[in-house]
């Protein structure tokens, strides 16, 4: 099974911690979710064994560490046994969570700078996945940063020149960017219509004001 049938069993389960737990370890679960993400099309055999070799260093970054998640990863599994899941998917969390155990002092940082030095360059994950990987904390920042400037239109368009000079946003980057932005785009939609995209929301905004002013200096005219 590929990593992307674990990472969706965790997203289900998180919905339902959310309500139950305090609220560092579903975000920390949610990060750990974005960085299976980045393999989701590398198998799951291939994911742990490789990590399995692979040193990741005790580190105190100021993010939460692999071990804070092991008891919602071991509900997890235990959950999916408990409801007859499929015997693969069952298998698979359990080896991630045995791999969460081996490397339970590291940091959610190191383990995703780990995982995406391997989704770039290790020949068996390359292998495995044959396709472009999303950058999911790419367009996660720039998502956010969009969104505080939308509305200021000298930010807005120099962050806007910014992205498109960026090489690390490639097409899958940014047509995810416009349909997370402003609506649902097809995958395959080159990177400048995209992009595009993403300007259509802003621009959209400012003509609205502008009519808005407009139809506002009409009333005003008319009332004197």
């Amino acid at each position: 099974m590929l990593i992307e049938g674990p990472k969706k069993a965790l997203l289900s389960y998180i919905s339902a911690l959310e309500v139950t737990t305090p609220a560092e370890v579903p975000a920390g679960l949610r990060r750990f979710a974005a960085i299976l993400g980045l393999a989701e099309n590398v198998r799951t055999s291939t994911f742990v064994s490789d990590l399995s070799k692979t040193a990741i260093p005790a580190s105190n970054d100021g993010t939460i560490r692999l071990k804070k998640l092991i008891p919602s990863l071991q509900g997890l599994a235990g959950f999916l046994t408990e409801i007859g899941a499929n015997k693969s998917l069952v298998k698979d969390v359990g080896a991630i969570l045995d791999l969460v155990h081996q490397h339970r002092d590291a940091s959610l940082r190191e383990f995703g700078a780990i995982v995406k030095r391997q989704v770039k360059t290790a020949p068996s994950w390359i292998a495995d996945r044959g396709v472009e990987l999303l950058d999911e904390e790419l367009v996660t920042d720039y998502l956010k940063r969009l969104e505080r400037a939308l509305g200021n239109d000298h930010a807005f368009r120099k962050l806007y020149d910014e992205i498109k000079s960026d090489r690390r946003v490639s097409r899958i980057e940014a047509v995810e960017l416009a349909s997370r932005f402003l609506s649902p785009i097809a995958p395959s939609t080159p990177r400048t219509k995209a992009l595009q995209t993403v300007m259509h929301r802003h621009e959209k905004l400012m003509d609205n004001r502008a009519a808005s002013r407009a139809i506002g200096g009409i009333g005003a005219h008319e009332l004197r």
